[in-house]
């Protein structure tokens, strides 16, 4: 039972960070002037700080939204495959730092993954794949590994007298 309690709250976790982020990304940049996707004439800058309108801000929100429900379905998937091979290198009693480098590496490269292929639905820029892959690499190095508390030394050992 706390195995599986672990795991939705990784799942979770993940969703937050690189779902989330990602569409928050997309969401806020037009307030900035740069569009994340677009078909034709493509992603870029086209516009001055703040020149979006409220209406065209909102909707440009649904529409993220809309895409981030769709790129969390992948992301639950992505998410239970980083859980399984964290908790394995973890059982197999690896050093911490390899954990969070191997964990930062793989979900980095696998949210780019996800982020870049259902963003093609939305023809996404590569800025909001970038962030997508940064929040991936952020989430595999601190976010998914357990802190483990350190073996303690038995009381008859000679370095621990009591």
């Amino acid at each position: 039972m706390q195995a599986l309690k672990d795991l939705l709250k990784t799942i979770g976790k993940y969703l937050v960070t690189v779902v989330g982020g990602t569409v928050l990304f997309l969401i806020i940049s037009p307030v900035a002037g740069y569009v994340g996707y677009s078909d034709r004439p493509g992603p870029g800058w086209r516009g001055g700080l703040f020149e979006i309108t409220w209406q065209g801000f909102i909707g440009n929100a649904i529409e993220m939204i809309q895409w981030g429900l769709f790129l969390a379905i992948y992301a639950i998937v992505m998410a239970v495959a980083l859980f399984a091979v964290i908790r394995l290198l973890e059982k197999l009693r690896v050093h911490k730092i390899a954990i969070a480098i191997i964990g930062a590496t793989l979900s980095g490269f696998l949210s780019g993954y996800i982020v870049l292929g259902i963003g093609w639905y939305i023809a996404i820029g590569t800025p909001a794949v970038i962030a997508g892959m940064l929040l991936g690499a952020l989430f595999g190095a601190f976010q998914l590994p357990k802190r483990r508390i350190p073996n303690q030394l038995p009381h008859n050992n000679a370095l621990n007298p009591d």
